[in-house]
C-alpha cells in the first residue's frame, strides 16, 4: 500500500512504473481514462470534433494506437496507422467536416486513374494499386465515423443526447481493448454516455 499526498502528482507516476514492472495497481480515487486506450480514443474523437474537424487532430487519433480497425471492416487488408496518417497529412484537407470525404475520394480517383495508365510498369502499377486501396479504406472509415456524429443545425448547435449516442457508438465499435483496464474504461464510458443521453435535452455548439 502506498500513501500519496497529491493524486495528480503521484498516481500517474506510480501507475506508469507499475505497468513497466508488470504489477497490477489500483487507486481509491480510480485512474484517469487517459491511461486507457478507450479513454484516449473517445477523447481524441471529441477533440477532433471540437477543433472543427482539424485534419491534424484526426491524424493524431489514427496514429495514437487506441483504435481497433480490425473490428470495423470486412477487408483482410488494413493500412497501418502510419500510412493512414500520411494520407491525411498529404491530402491538404486542413479542417471542416465537409472537406474530408470529397478530398479523399478525389485522391482515391487519382490513384485509380494512375493504376489504369498503360505506360506504367508492373512495379508502378502495384504501387498505385496499394495507394488506391489505402485511400478507399480511409474513405470507408471516415464515412462510417461521420455516420455516428450528428451534423450541426443552422445555428451550429447539436443535441447533447444525439452527440452522446454517436460517441457511444464510436466507443463500442472502434475503441481498442488490450487489457482489463481498457475493458473497464470502455464499459464506464458507455454507461456515462448512455446516462447523459437519456437525461439531457439541451443543445450545445458542436465545436465548443
Amino acid at each position: 500500500e502506498l500513501i500519496y499526498t497529491s493524486y495528480d502528482d503521484y498516481v500517474p507516476l506510480i501507475y506508469e512504473s507499475a505497468v513497466k514492472l508488470g504489477i497490477k495497481t489500483t487507486s481509491d480515487e480510480g485512474l484517469p481514462i487517459t491511461f486507457t486506450r478507450c479513454g484516449r480514443a473517445v477523447l481524441g474523437l471529441i477533440a477532433w470534433i471540437a477543433s472543427n474537424y482539424e485534419a491534424i487532430k484526426f491524424r493524431q487519433l489514427l496514429t495514437g494506437g487506441c483504435l481497433n480497425m480490425q473490428a470495423a471492416v470486412s477487408e483482410d487488408y488494413i493500412p497501418s496507422p502510419a500510412v493512414m496518417g500520411r494520407i491525411i497529412r498529404e491530402s491538404g484537407i486542413g479542417w471542416e467536416r465537409a472537406r474530408f470525404l470529397p478530398v479523399l475520394k478525389k485522391m482515391q480517383a487519382l490513384y485509380a486513374a494512375e493504376l489504369s495508365d498503360e505506360e506504367a510498369n508492373g512495379e508502378k502499377k502495384e504501387l498505385h494499386k496499394i495507394k488506391a486501396a489505402n485511400a478507399r479504406f480511409l474513405v470507408g472509415i471516415i464515412d462510417d465515423i461521420f455516420s455516428f456524429i450528428p451534423e450541426a443545425d443552422k445555428n451550429e448547435m447539436v443535441s447533447i443526447s444525439e452527440l452522446c449516442i454517436g460517441v457511444m457508438k464510436f466507443n463500442d465499435k472502434y475503441s481498442r481493448i488490450s487489457d482489463e483496464l481498457d475493458a473497464e474504461a470502455k464499459s464506464a464510458i458507455k454507461n456515462l454516455l448512455d446516462e447523459t443521453a437519456r437525461f439531457t435535452e439541451q443543445k450545445v455548439e458542436l465545436h465548443e
